[in-house]
């Protein structure tokens, strides 16, 4: 037999022989990976090439930007024009680009088609794609009439559609206001001039097409408008118009297109470590609320008996009602003043009370200062009635009917928070502040919408929630769900059914809003590093920039494949990885870390490494 090598000679020691010539096969399986995958791994952070003189450009950058913020992936920015633009080198550095309304040059062009072919990543929009339609499996580009469309529907269920697409039973049961209907609204730039493209798929699959916000979900198809493709070893997504900020002084917000962005980087990242900071506490996929608009006299028995139920599934520090102060706004409205024994319920149930208003009136087009006597009329009403538990933080307008005055009037009062701004599909279903509260989007079809206004029943009404609940959940977002008690009290054993499922789940956080806005803050000061990556080991710096510590902060990691597995350790000590597969179609696998505490002002190191055989090794073989 001839002489083993000194390597496995040490194993011998140890080992049978056999189990030697098990340790050569693991090499020579190693050494082919090894020859297959750089030692240097590529960069997890996502390039961003923009250019900064171009205004649509730079635009296009901020809404990308904001996309990858949210979620603290880690990117690098690249500054692009003439006399700067982007080498092979550099693009091959990376798991996956983003090409932000950028125009490229002819050599930048091959580049790219050259990085997507060897298994690149490449999310292109607006001008971009110009010139790439062959790599984007398009057909020529044309600029888009438009025609009176203002936003996008997904159609296909895909990877890069999850969180967007939707396939439910809403459809099927007509008559559903057009408003309801899943889209990407509002992805139009007003401007009259801003460019939006469209082409006719070559190989690409159309993931999305264009269509006028008041169209019927079975109306015609409009112009293509998002397309995914698989080129070569690499992936391709291109969308046709800018995903940048919705422009309005008064209105600007961020809407669904973050979900479309964050999605589509992780499906064209086929090659490189995928890190996403998680949304929830313990690495929960979504968060689920229950708010009640609490405004007529029903609420006399029926806030009782959602208490009693949310106690009976063990759900502490659970449910938000929103009360008015008192009677005296639309017919047969009534509030706290008249009805302290309820607010004494909701608080002693370890529920929170928010403000409803004074009465029950629209605040929309009331001028500020009327909106703000109205607020401290409401909390005069109120306060007085919560004892220690006072003051009010949150806030519901009457018929969702709020604007951009309310914000500012909720903010000079001292309350914290607006949940009037519905996401109903199409819209942002995550906290987010408006400049001058934060807002916690209802994200629920209305209860009296569906079932007094449009008479469906109460086991229809149930259908549509879990379909809005799987969708929510799809985007790992906010789940706040809207009733009222007077609509509801004949449907409170769906209401218990709907809650234990959610709890049984598992991965579903069951808060009050107050507590998911207080966790949303603290994330809010959370900060991502990438310190070392390399093919073995991807080292990892979490910064608690506030003055409160953070506990159960999580990352959502897709690590490169590997011959042995993968773990973890925070701050040295190993900790588990919680398998989180996540999309439609075929799943991301994620895997969730979670960090159990990071104190104030201070960080977590978070180290993943390939747990390579130690004997193998031991004599620096792998160098």
């Amino acid at each position: 037999m001839k002489t083993p090598p000194r390597g496995c000679a040490v194993l011998i020691q140890r080992l049978s022989i056999a189990s030697c010539h098990r340790a050569l096969l693991h090499l020579i399986g190693l050494a082919v990976l090894l020859a297959a995958t750089p030692v240097q791994a590529l960069q997890p952070q996502v390039l961003l090439v923009f250019d900064p003189a171009e205004p649509l450009s730079a635009l296009d950058a901020a809404g990308i930007r904001a996309a990858l913020v949210e979620q603290q992936i880690p990117r690098i920015e690249f500054e692009h024009g003439l006399a700067n633009p982007i080498s092979p080198a550099q693009l091959q550095q990376h798991a996956a680009i983003v090409l932000a309304h950028v125009d490229l040059q002819a050599g930048e062009r091959l580049a790219v088609e050259a990085y997507l072919q060897s298994g690149g990543g490449v999310f292109a929009t607006g001008r971009s794609g110009l010139g790439l339609e062959v790599t984007l499996g398009v057909g020529p580009l044309q600029t888009l009439l438009r025609n009176g469309s203002t936003e996008i529907r997904l159609q296909n269920a895909h990877p890069v559609a999850t969180g967007s697409f939707w396939s439910g039973p809403i459809s099927q049961t007509p008559p559903m206001p057009a408003e309801e209907l899943p889209g990407i609204q509002q992805l139009f730039y007003l401007d009259p001039d801003w460019p939006a493209y469209t082409a006719q798929p070559v190989q690409a699959q159309v993931l999305a097409r264009w269509r006028r916000a008041e169209a019927i979900w079975s109306s015609t198809d409009g112009s293509p408008a998002v397309f995914a493709h698989q080129a070569g070893a690499g992936r391709a997504v291109y969308l046709g118009a800018l995903p940048g900020v919705y422009v309005d002084p008064d209105w600007n917000y961020p809407l669904a297109w973050r979900t479309l962005i964050s999605e589509a980087l992780s499906w064209v990242n086929t090659r490189g470590a995928l890190i996403q900071l998680g949304y929830w506490p313990q690495g929960k996929r979504a968060a689920f609320a229950y708010s009640a608009d609490t405004e007529r006299a029903q609420m006399a028995t029926v806030v009782p008996a959602l208490l009693a139920i949310f106690d009976a599934l063990g759900l502490q520090r659970f449910g938000t009602f929103f009360i008015v102060g008192q009677a005296g706004g639309d017919p047969g409205t009534e509030g706290a003043v008249e009805h302290p024994q309820v607010v004494s319920q909701i608080l002693s149930a370890g529920a929170e009370l928010a403000g409803h208003g004074d009465v029950h009136l629209r605040f929309q087009n009331q001028d500020l200062p009327t909106q703000r006597a109205r607020l401290q009329a409401m909390r005069g009403l109120i306060e007085p009635l919560m004892g220690a538990a006072a003051p009010l933080l949150g806030f519901r307008g009457p018929a969702l009917a709020v604007d951009r005055n309310t914000w500012r009037a909720l903010a000079a009062e001292g309350l914290v928070y607006d949940s009037s701004d519905q996401d109903v599909w199409s819209e942002w279903s995550l906290p987010w502040f408006t400049g001058e509260v934060w807002e916690l989007p209802p994200s629920s079809l209305m209860d009296y919408r569906l079932m007094v206004e449009m008479g469906l029943s109460g086991a229809e009404w149930e259908v549509l929630l879990r379909d809005k609940l799987a969708f929510i959940a799809s985007r790992r977002g906010l789940f706040n769900w809207i009733t009222h008690p007077w609509v509801i009290e004949n449907e409170l054993p769906r209401v218990e059914a709907m809650l234990r499922d959610a709890r049984d789940r598992g991965d579903l956080w069951l808060a009050r809003l107050d507590d998911i806005l207080e966790w949303w803050l603290r994330r809010e000061d959370l900060r991502v590093q990438v310190l070392e990556s390399d093919a073995f080991r991807l080292r990892l710096q979490v910064d608690n920039l506030g003055d409160v510590p953070v506990q159960g902060a999580s990352l959502w990691l897709r690590l490169p494949p590997a011959e042995s597995p993968w773990l973890a350790t925070v701050d040295g000590a190993g900790t588990p990885m919680q398998p989180r597969p996540h999309g439609l179609g075929t799943p991301t696998a994620f895997e969730v870390v979670v960090i159990s505490q990071i104190a104030a002002s201070a960080s977590a190191l978070v180290e993943l490494r390939v747990d390579r055989p130690v004997g193998v090794f031991a004599d620096g073989f792998e160098g």
